[in-house]
């Protein structure tokens, strides 16, 4: 075919597809300042709360984190000029994807209360103690990575170290390679935790809304 044939002519009455060209794309949004007071005031928000954290008399997180979110939506708003619908819009969207974290987290604290008060954890310490004969390396194995894919499959989003570690130092394990050791064996089930929370709810933003790429996901990751 010939130069003229590939051009098509549109037909009368079609609708014509109109590109957007790089001067009609919209413009992205920065302060006053420039660049550089641009990343300061973004890291301001994050600098306050590390402040507010690390300061001999800390803020509850209750108030520090609210506080962080308050000061970032006025940075946002104010200095960088964003759209205040667009922003109060996101602030919404936000809140919603951090209840599905928040309502497993909150699964697993009733779970950990429920397992104390009615003296199971006591109970477990015991039973671990008869079958592994007090001998360390086999506790860890039962407590710090077999027990938490029991959790992960009923919780995730860290809450198998947040219960494993407690057991572990009351069975006289040292504190700080126990809580190491269990974020380290922890990664292993962090796949497959909570349903595959962390596949489709980490990379449901990320990637392509298929099942099938997720699938291609997390085979990947269990691999890995």
């Amino acid at each position: 075919r010939g130069p003229a044939q590939l051009h098509r002519v549109p037909r009368a009455g079609s609708p014509r597809r109109r590109t957007m060209s790089s001067a009609e794309s919209p413009p992205v949004n920065g302060g006053p300042w420039g660049p550089f007071m641009d990343v300061i005031m973004c890291l301001l928000p994050i600098i306050a709360l590390v402040i507010a954290t690390l300061k001999p008399n800390p803020w509850p997180t209750t108030t520090s984190l609210p506080v962080a979110a308050v000061l970032m939506w006025v940075v946002t708003l104010a200095y960088l000029g964003a759209d205040p619908l667009q922003t109060c819009a996101l602030v919404i969207k936000g809140l919603l994807s951090a209840w599905t974290p928040i309502t497993i987290v909150a699964g697993a604290i009733f779970l950990f209360e429920c397992m104390e008060s009615s003296r199971c954890l006591d109970w477990m310490r015991v039973m671990l103690k008869s079958l592994t004969l007090s001998h360390p390396i086999a506790e860890f194995m039962l407590i710090g990575f077999a027990f938490p894919y029991l959790i992960e499959g009923a919780s995730g989003f860290g809450t198998p170290a947040a219960l494993a570690a407690p057991m572990l130092m009351s069975m006289g394990h040292p504190k700080l390679e126990t809580v190491c050791a269990l974020l380290l064996t922890n990664t292993f089930a962090t796949v497959f935790g909570a349903v595959g929370t962390p596949v489709w709810f980490g990379f449901g933003d990320a990637v392509e809304d298929d099942p099938a790429t997720l699938r291609a996901i997390g085979w990947g990751c269990a691999l890995v």
